[in-house]
């Protein structure tokens, strides 16, 4: 909540100074949260974004447990797989690698799932992340080089 607070309020807050290059990314952010969240239309469309990426993650790690043979329902993904997925974004390793694997081992152990296959499913997940977002990090780059005439 204090997070939150402080995202839709960061604009008006006195310190820090103006010029520093971090204040003003949160000032722009904050000013952008506050006209996405005070605004029904588009809070809606970015709420349906936010759960159907969701959704999408879900149903890959669903998909990879079925092609293993892990008999557990999509319900079963829907309610483990998203703390899994919380626990990977603690700024306690690379990538959430090893965080995520345990949180899956120990969620869906509480379904009877065997600790390797639900390792195994997480590690396809990381990897099948990588191979996914390999194409958009070249793009990222050679564009950054683009636009600071490295390539002309």
């Amino acid at each position: 909540v204090a997070g939150f607070a402080f995202l839709l309020s960061a604009d008006r807050m006195p310190w820090p100074p103006a010029h520093w290059k971090i204040s003003r990314a949160a000032r722009t952010l904050s000013v952008d949260a506050r006209r996405m969240f005070f605004n029904p239309r588009l809070f809606a469309i970015a709420l349906f974004l936010g759960i159907g990426v969701q959704v999408g993650i879900i149903s890959v790690i669903f998909s990879f447990g079925r092609a293993l043979g892990i008999d557990v329902s999509f319900f079963d993904y829907m309610v483990l797989v998203p703390p899994a997925l919380l626990a990977s974004a603690l700024p306690i390793s690379l990538a959430g690698w090893g965080t995520r694997e345990t949180a899956m081992v120990v969620t869906f152990g509480l379904v009877g799932v065997v600790p390797s296959e639900a390792l195994v499913v997480s590690i396809l997940f990381g990897i099948a992340a990588i191979v996914a977002g390999v194409p958009g990090g070249l793009i990222w780059i050679i564009g950054r080089r683009k636009r600071c005439g490295r390539f002309s």
